[in-house]
């Protein structure tokens, strides 16, 4: 189940995003944490993390991912960064 973190700061503390790559975001399983945090960005984060874009159809072909996105009414193309640390998924998405 998806944790969905924001009090309302919208993220202004995001963290450095490395480099995820596509291998990653495969290998992300229902024994995985899964964090859904909003953000009120103006830009995207792609100047942080630019291959956010090429990640998003592989969140979207992740049945978990995909999943915990669409429980908390957001999609893959929502997805503006991505941080993969072991068993803990962290999704940045535009607030709604």
């Amino acid at each position: 189940m998806a944790h969905v973190t924001g009090d309302g700061d919208c993220g202004d503390k995001l963290g450095y995003l490395r480099r995820v790559t596509p291998n990653q975001v495969e290998s992300v399983g229902t024994d995985d944490l899964v964090d859904i945090v909003p953000i009120c960005r103006e830009r995207g984060l792609t100047s942080e993390q630019e291959d956010v874009a090429q990640l998003r159809p592989v969140i979207g072909q992740n049945p978990v991912l995909d999943t915990e996105l669409d429980q908390e009414g957001y999609n893959p193309e929502d997805v503006v960064g991505v941080i993969v640390e072991g068993t803990l998924v962290t999704l940045y998405v535009h607030r709604l």
